[in-house]
């Protein structure tokens, strides 16, 4: 008895290609990792919100801190390293999606399927238990 497998392998390679890992900021200007985990809420209008607004426009390439400047006329008041520390991306949260940071160079990803980010050999338990702390202490942090 032969079974044509033809439908789950579609199955499969589709499912490679469903982003695991990917960003989004919500009316409330709070960015959403997997519509589910709150990561930070910047004020708006602040350096921080334009930082992300822009990146979140522009995945998959080289960003310069000039760019960010000269489209919102703001000032960035740090390097691109501290930036991305201060909106929480640290250790794996950081790898998946800054791959290259440099003080006013770095490049961002997003979308980034299962296959992206077994590439990178993180630890997921480490990386879930961080993304939840972030999570609890931003629900909490906006409940006042």
């Amino acid at each position: 008895c032969m079974v044509d497998v033809t439908p789950c392998v579609k199955s499969l390679r589709a499912a490679s290609l469903i982003p695991e890992f990917f960003l989004s900021m919500d009316q409330n200007n709070r960015l959403i990792l997997n519509d589910e985990y709150i990561i930070c809420q910047p004020q708006k209008l602040s350096p921080n919100f334009y930082f992300l607004k822009f990146i979140l426009g522009s995945p998959k390439r080289l960003i310069e801190k000039r760019c960010i400047e000269s489209k919102w006329n703001t000032k960035l008041p740090t390097s691109f390293h501290m930036v991305v520390r201060n909106l929480k991306f640290k250790d794996g949260l950081q790898a998946i999606f800054f791959p290259r940071i440099g003080a006013s160079k770095l490049t961002f990803r997003n979308n980034l399927t299962k296959k992206d980010v077994d590439r990178l050999g993180i630890d997921r338990d480490k990386l879930f238990a961080y993304i939840e702390s972030i999570d609890r202490n931003e629900i909490n942090r906006n409940r006042v």
